[in-house]
């Protein structure tokens, strides 16, 4: 009996096409995803850093002078805490470790710059020490230049 392999072979290449087309599928619905979880982590970073943006050009110690100093302070280190997870999530959970660091320093740089703010302040009521002023407005430049670095790495990340 004679065996006709022109179906076999057929059905032979339909099977090895659809294995193929299924790796291929799942490969790209990998990298989908993958670009999808990227986009979401850049869009929370993005909120987090808005929000430090906003918070650092309101610590300005250059406007302390300008209504209740004291009151002032206090609603910035508010704001502040309310920001730390979100950047303590950047410093711990992101997957690019430029990010993970820049993210800490941000962190610890926001904290010292508000906490030279409060020796300003304090000195305010005072004499006005223009030497605490200066070290509250290097801190605050600090703070700025790791931002914008954080920011970079997050977009390249």
């Amino acid at each position: 009996m004679a065996t006709d392999w022109g179906p076999v072979l057929q059905t032979a290449i339909g099977a090895a096409a659809a294995i193929v087309g299924g790796f291929v599928g799942a490969w790209m619905q990998g990298r989908n995803q993958q670009r999808s979880e990227q986009q979401q982590r850049r869009e929370r970073a993005a909120d987090v850093l808005a929000e430090v943006t906003a918070l650092l050009e309101d610590a300005n110690p250059v406007v302390l002078d300008r209504g209740d100093p004291e009151q002032t302070l206090m609603a910035l280190i508010q704001r502040r805490d309310k920001l730390r997870m979100g950047l303590l999530r950047l410093a711990t959970a992101h997957p690019a470790a430029q990010v993970r660091e820049l993210a800490g320093r941000l962190d610890t740089l926001l904290w010292s710059s508000l906490n030279a703010m409060s020796y300003v302040v304090e000195r305010l009521r005072t004499d006005g020490d223009e030497h605490r002023r200066e070290v509250a407005k290097g801190m605050h430049g600090k703070s700025m230049e790791a931002l914008g670095e954080l920011i970079d790495a997050v977009q390249r990340a």
